[in-house]
Parts: structure tokens; C-alpha cells; sequence
């Protein structure tokens, strides 16, 4: 549910600021794979759910935190060439 709401924030600043680095956009695609991943196996009783889903989950927020100082970078940027 989270990765959804996460998803759904990138691809709304992706479309506003026009992203060309296609980075982001496949480690969010890699973590929100790897958590619905991890949900099947969960429910399928199979071995190794927990850690796709940790590995999954931190892959997003590692794309996430990456996106956050990017925008940062710009927006300081942009301040500066106002000033």
C-alpha cells in the first residue's frame, strides 16, 4: 500500500518536472516488483518472503531519498539563478 501511494508521488513529480533519468523510475519499478513479490510467496508459504520484501522495500526508499536530493539540488539551483 505504501509502494502505491510512493509510486503514485513519482510519477506525478516525474510528469511535473519532466525526468529524463530513467534511474529512479527502475529502482522503484525493482522495489514495487520485489514487495509484490514477496506478498506471493508470503502467501504461498514459500521460503525467502521476508527478505524480498526487505530488500524490495529498501530499494524503494533508496530510489525515493535519491529522487528527494535531486529535486534539492534543482531547487537550490533554481533559487540561485532568480537571485
Amino acid at each position: 500500500m505504501c509502494f502505491d501511494f510512493l509510486s503514485v508521488i513519482h510519477t506525478f513529480i516525474k510528469k511535473s518536472i519532466n525526468m529524463k533519468n530513467k534511474s529512479f523510475n527502475w529502482l522503484y519499478n525493482t522495489g514495487a516488483f520485489l514487495v509484490l513479490a514477496s506478498a506471493i510467496f508470503k502467501i504461498q508459504h514459500w521460503p525467502y518472503s521476508s527478505i524480498l520484501f526487505i530488500v524490495g522495500f529498501f530499494t524503494g526508499i533508496f530510489g525515493f531519498e535519491m529522487e528527494i536530493r535531486r529535486l534539492k539540488k534543482k531547487i537550490k539551483e533554481l533559487e540561485a539563478d532568480q537571485k
